[in-house]
């Protein structure tokens, strides 16, 4: 379990980012939360509830020789016995390898939000105009205009990619290594922020059932790689670090692995 972005409660329903490796599609895996109870639980079980999401992927017709490594975002619902729980604090277990062993979850239900990752780039609308100085002064300034005001990196990079939603160099490829480079390369010109607009842009058609040849599962799949990646990279030690200066080191092998992850990819 991804302890950035924080797993969290939204609405009744426990959110975090999962990796796992199947030989399966990713579509069969399905999460169940439940609490964890037992006669000889820690001290902290006594006055709080420890959550355990559950993972169940089904036998597939077709599975892969190989083992892949999928990042998803994870929505579930919470247990009946974690609902209403009023002032009491509740946690994940997190499964070994994970940053942390458990992790105290944030309720966010006051303050909801459209979707999970796109909470990252919530500021897509540019600054408010400038006004008028109140000591400026025709005859001696000349005729005040505003300066032109330029929409935030975020914003201009979403509105390049629904403008190209309709154009053939964005489409999706049915050939798996045409479709491998297509996604590489795309990656290889964004920074971190055009990755979480770019994912956002896809859950918002994904969930508007409307069609869009370049989110293809392929390209998604990528785009939860270098999201990842790009949150791994930045340690917290190093200040000079951003989250864009990473992604131009990280390259994604779309086939299954994450170069530039390392250890800590295949740890959470």
């Amino acid at each position: 379990i991804a302890a950035e972005p924080a797993p969290h409660i939204l609405d009744g329903q426990l959110k975090f980012i999962a990796t796992f490796k199947s030989t399966c599609p990713v579509s069969n895996a399905a999460f169940e939360a439940t609490r964890f109870a037992s006669t000889s639980a820690p001290g902290i079980l006594a006055s709080s509830i420890m959550l355990v999401a559950v993972l169940d992927v089904p036998s597939c017709a077709s599975p892969s020789p190989f083992e892949k490594e999928h990042i998803i975002e994870v929505s579930v619902p919470l247990p009946a016995s974690a609902l209403g729980a009023g002032l009491v604090d509740r946690f994940i277990a997190c499964p070994p390898g994970s940053t942390f062993e458990m992790m105290k979850l944030s309720d966010r239900s006051a303050s909801s939000k459209p979707s999970f990752i796109a909470a990252a780039f919530a500021q897509t609308t540019a600054a408010p105009p400038a006004t008028r100085p109140a000591d400026w002064d025709d005859d001696e300034d000349g005729v005040w205009e505003a300066p032109a005001v330029e929409a935030p990196a975020v914003a201009r990079f979403l509105q390049s990619v629904k403008a190209t939603d309709a154009t053939d160099d964005s489409q999706g490829s049915n050939d798996p290594e045409v479709e491998a480079r297509r996604v590489e390369e795309e990656l290889a010109t964004q920074t971190a922020s055009d990755s979480i607009a770019f994912l956002a842009h896809c859950e918002e058609k994904k969930a508007a059932g409307e069609p869009c040849g370049c989110c293809t599962p392929q390209m998604m799949d990528g785009l939860r790689r270098k999201i990842a990646a790009d949150a791994t990279a930045v340690e917290p030690g190093n200040a000079t670090a951003s989250a864009e200066e990473a992604a131009a080191q990280v390259r994604v092998n779309v086939a299954g692995a994450a170069f530039g992850l390392g250890d800590a990819a295949s740890a959470r």
